[in-house]
This record gives structure tokens, C-alpha cells and sequence, in this order.
């Protein structure tokens, strides 16, 4: 996981593109003091309120249904739920910085190191500690990790649930290579391998690539070659950089051509590229499960681990509860986010099929839906978290995605370049957003 170097809240909110009228959020209150031993919650009352965004129908039916059974449990707690739509991150900025936000909220990892070094979320190690439900380790390290300061150790949001890359490939289409469907590839070269043998001149083709960040990185930190190190560093490892995306763009660019874009098979994203046939392999996470088996319910289909050079990393996606610092009635926020986090509340959840649960203890109800997906599960401790280390992530992804497709549209021998200009563009970036 990225470290993380302390943020002013003006940094953060500046980050973010906001007005300089919001450019303070709320320090840290509710009236809980932190810190001070383990704090056991056994009875608590009041509204509490929560707020996040819905991925699907499905998912906000459940949690709603969730929260009813919350609430029969805890008679002398109400729980107002709304659901953000629009751009959720601005709406929780601006609510933060004008004290109106909920007691409880959803946050992405790619924004938890900046927010919380803001202060504007409350700490939640005296609670665990005073829990019998919660133990951070019951859960996957690195989903702990994405909400844990580096600065002071503590924690501050509970996983809610996560999404992990992995390498699909098609059944149909290895058994027509002659390729062995039980060994799929698990190194680069390996993937080079099979997806000479995949692509055929004649329509069928290795891969199928999505040109931006959220793929490319994970072959660059296999690489040790993060974009923004634990000291604001910016690719301090060019050569690692340069190797990941020799192989990452060099197979739909090279001269050895063994992938295509999404695009260029009529497809919207690589998940749907492989439900229509033609593609091989493709580089995605487990929100592919559910859409090939609705979409696409007669392509078979199987997952590996993500395929690596150097370190067998991948890339996570997570989201937590966390507490808003100035909650009104931090105990009754508490009581919801362990039940939400607790093994009961998470298996429900995993049986959706929607998301993994971030517990190890409750990631069987995901895998009763979608055995598939244990190549998945069982890459999740080795894995790092969705995170960019500066006050403003946005540019830094915008840019990043700029440059992986400039060398999709370009030859080998320009990535050397290509990363030299990336590099000097997120070096600005940074310095805009932190000074």
C-alpha cells in the first residue's frame, strides 16, 4: 500500500476542485473522546444517518432490507439512509465542509488517505478495540491497510466490500489454440505465449486491453514501480515502469500484435469484448461475473490469477464505512457499522454476488454464487489497494490514462518518451495539489 504524508484540509479541498468558500472542513468533534482505552458499546439510541451510492437495484434493496433488520435489533436506533447519485466525492466534500454530512458515509480507497488527513474522519480503534464483532484481523490485510494512517496507525473505515483484478479467458477459444484450460498463463511471458496462440489473423485475437490507469498499475507495482511513491516520489522506478508498459501496451503495439482494444470489436469495455467472442483473455475484475453470466450465459468462461513479473501482485478496488468526525451520535454510528462489517451482516452481503466481503470468514457466501472467483479471493493478501499518494487524484488519472493511450497509439520505441513526459506532468500534479 502507498504511504501517506499529512494533507491541510485546504489541500484536500482544493484538491478536489472546490470553491476557496469550502476550503475548510470540520476538524474532528461529536463529543466521543479517542484514544482513551477500548470503548464497548452495548446499548445506544438516536437517529443515525448514512449515506453512499448504489451500484445497482439489487445492492440498495439489500442494504436497505440490512438496515431494516438493524433497526429490529436496536429498537431505540433509526437509521436515515440516502442514496447519493451524481458525483459522489464532491457531494461528500461539500457536506463535510459545511458540517451537514451523515454520521456514516461510503469512501473509495482513492480518496481515504486524503481524507483522513483532514481530520475529518473519526478513528475507530477504541470502538474495535471495545467490539466482540469486529477484529481487524478477520479481514483481509490490505483492505484494513487502504483505511489505516501511516501517520498515526490508526484505523478509519471498516471494509464494506471489495473487487479484484484477475486474468478471464475463454474456454472455448484456449481448447481451439490448443491450449491447456487448466493451466491458463501466470507469467508475462506466459501470457506473450498463449496469446500468440490465441490470435489467428482471422478475427480471433489474445487479449483484449483497456488502455488507463486502473489496469496498467498493477503490472507496474508487480515491477516495484508505483506512480507516486511513500515520499511523493513520482515513478521513482522509470525502468520498471518502462517494462510494465512494454508489456502492457507493447502487445497491442508492437510489432508482434496479439491484442485489441475494446473498441475495435464492437465491444463497450474488455468484459464485454470477451462475452462476444473473438478475445481470448482479458484483464478484469469479479463486476465481470455477474454481467457475462447475464449477458453472455452460453460463453464459458474461466478466471486465474493475475499473471506477473517480479512480485504476484494485483490491484484491489474497496470502499468502507467510515464515521464522520463530527458525528452526532457517534455509539448508534458505531453499532451500524458493526453490524454492517460483522460476519452476519457480510455474509448477507456476499450473497448477492454483486462484491466480494472483505472478511475471511464470510467471503464463502460470495463463492457459493460465483466458485469461479476463488483464483480471485485467494489473490486478495498479496494484493495492493486502488491509491494514489497526493492531495488530488484526479488530474494525476487523468493524465496517467492520457499517456498509456498516447502509447497504445504509438510504437515501442516512443515509451521511453511517453513515460519521460508522464513523469514531469504528474511531478506538477503533485506540486499544484501539495506544494
Amino acid at each position: 500500500m502507498l504511504g501517506r504524508r499529512k494533507l491541510t484540509r485546504r489541500q484536500f479541498v482544493a484538491g478536489m476542485g472546490m470553491a476557496a468558500g469550502l476550503a475548510m472542513l470540520g476538524g474532528c468533534g461529536g463529543g466521543a473522546r479517542v484514544g482513551d482505552g477500548p470503548r464497548t458499546v452495548e446499548e445506544a439510541s438516536g437517529t443515525v444517518t448514512l449515506t453512499g451510492f448504489s451500484s445497482s437495484p439489487a445492492e440498495e434493496e439489500r442494504l436497505r432490507e440490512m438496515l431494516a433488520d438493524f433497526e429490529e435489533a436496536n429498537p431505540e436506533i433509526q437509521v436515515d439512509y440516502q442514496v447519493t447519485t451524481g458525483d459522489y466525492m464532491q457531494r461528500l466534500v461539500t457536506q463535510l465542509s459545511s458540517n451537514t454530512a451523515a454520521d456514516v458515509f461510503y469512501l473509495d480507497s482513492l480518496f481515504a488517505p486524503q481524507l483522513i488527513a483532514t481530520g475529518a474522519l473519526r478513528p475507530l480503534d477504541d470502538y474495535i478495540e471495545g467490539s466482540e464483532v469486529i477484529d481487524p484481523a478477520d479481514f483481509y490485510r490490505p483492505l484494513v491497510d487502504a483505511f489505516t494512517s501511516l501517520e498515526d496507525g490508526m484505523i478509519y473505515g471498516m471494509p464494506k466490500d471489495y473487487s479484484i483484478l484477475g486474468l478471464f479467458y475463454s474456454l472455448e477459444l484456449f481448447e481451439q489454440a490448443g491450449l491447456d484450460p487448466d493451466s491458463p498463463p501466470a507469467t508475462w511471458d506466459e501470457v506473450w505465449e498463449y496469446g500468440r496462440k490465441l490470435t489467428d489473423g482471422d478475427g480471433r485475437w489474445g487479449l483484449s486491453l483497456q488502455p488507463e490507469l486502473p489496469r496498467y498499475l498493477a503490472f507496474a507495482l508487480q515491477q516495484d514501480a508505483p506512480i507516486i511513491d511513500d515520499e511523493r516520489n513520482v515513478m521513482p522506478n522509470l525502468e520498471g515502469n518502462l517494462r510494465a508498459l512494454e508489456f502492457f501496451a507493447g502487445m497491442y503495439t508492437g510489432p508482434e500484435k496479439i491484442a485489441v482494444q475494446p473498441a475495435d470489436t464492437g465491444a463497450q469495455w474488455a468484459g464485454d469484448a470477451l462475452g462476444k467472442g473473438g478475445i481470448g483473455m482479458v484483464f478484469e475484475g469479479n463486476w465481470a461475473i455477474p454481467f457475462l453470466n447475464d449477458t453472455y450465459p452460453d460463453r464459458e468462461y474461466r478466471i486465474a490469477p493475475l499473471p506477473y513479473e517480479g512480485g504476484q501482485d494485483s490491484l484491489l478496488f474497496t470502499v468502507a464505512y467510515c464515521m464522520n468526525a463530527n458525528a452526532e451520535n457517534p455509539d448508534a454510528a458505531w453499532k451500524l457499522i458493526e453490524y454492517l462489517t460483522g460476519r452476519e451482516g457480510q455474509r448477507r452481503w456476499g450473497e448477492l454476488g454483486l462484491a466480494i466481503p472483505p472478511r475471511e470468514d464470510a467471503v464463502q457466501s460470495y463463492l457459493d454464487q460465483h466458485p469461479q472467483a476463488r483464483a480471485l479471493v485467494d489473490s486478495t493478501p498479496e494484493a495492493t489497494a486502488w491509491q494514489l499518494n497526493t492531495s488530488d487524484p484526479q488530474p494525476v488519472l487523468d493524465n496517467s490514462n492520457n499517456s498509456i493511450q498516447r502509447a497504445f497509439s504509438s510504437g515501442p520505441e516512443q515509451f521511453r518518451s511517453i513515460l519521460e513526459e508522464w513523469k514531469s506532468t504528474v511531478e506538477s500534479d503533485v506540486e499544484r495539489a501539495d506544494g
